[in-house]
């Protein structure tokens, strides 16, 4: 009887062992899952992912934009370039290369006409290429 009683406890212990480790494991792959389940919510939250989504974006904004501004660089260089061929015609140094010269008095005001210039000034000359500092030796004005 003593026998019949330990082995029916020992069963019992089996049994309760048994279920034990099978509640065990049930509970421990629920929370595996559980655990997968955070996870790829947490990737899902990562900066990276969410930097490496917006990046193609972000590219083509880019590519954009530098096209835009080589556009509307092409539209200002066009306005521009016409402008400044009209000025470098017009510039006196264009002029000085032609062969003409601008003569200043020696505080430097631009003379026009040779009566600013009597014979004996000292005058300074700017040529295409260098400068002369001159004396009037004779003035014919017209």
């Amino acid at each position: 009887v003593v026998r019949r009683a330990v082995g029916l406890l020992f069963q019992r212990l089996d049994e309760l062992e048994y279920r034990l480790r099978d509640s065990l494991r049930w509970r421990l792959e629920r929370e595996r899952r559980r655990l997968a389940v955070l996870e790829a919510r947490l990737r899902e939250r990562d900066p990276r992912h969410q930097l490496a989504q917006l990046r193609p974006r972000l590219e083509q904004l880019h590519a954009a934009m530098a096209e835009r501004m080589r556009g509307r660089l092409a539209v200002a260089r066009n306005r521009f370039d016409p402008l400044a061929a009209q000025l470098d015609q017009l510039s006196p140094l264009r002029i000085l290369e032609r062969g003409y010269a601008i003569v200043a008095s020696p505080a430097g005001r631009i003379l026009r006409d040779a009566r600013e210039a009597p014979p004996g000034a000292e005058l300074a000359v700017r040529l295409h290429r260098g400068r002369l500092a001159v004396r009037v030796t004779e003035s014919r004005p017209e």
